[in-house]
């Protein structure tokens, strides 16, 4: 069986910055998982694991910085 969850990546707040227009710089900002999104991702690898030869995907939509984003 495949769990599927899916994540949304966020720039960590301490990178984002307001610019004098007063929108947002993120242009050095990291990303990572939203923590929320990391609750979900839990529930699929707690599910999985009490259904049995099950695996976990995680699915996000974006751009290449998607690709490198890991959970370990």
């Amino acid at each position: 069986m495949r769990v599927i969850a899916c994540c949304k990546l966020v720039a960590e707040e301490q990178d984002i910055s307001i610019k004098p227009d007063r929108s947002l710089d993120t242009t050095r900002a990291t990303y990572k998982i939203s923590p929320f999104d990391l609750n979900a991702i839990e529930a699929a690898v707690e599910a999985a694991a009490q259904v049995g030869d099950s695996t976990v995907e995680v699915l996000s939509v974006g751009g290449e910085s998607t690709g490198k984003c890991q959970v370990a």
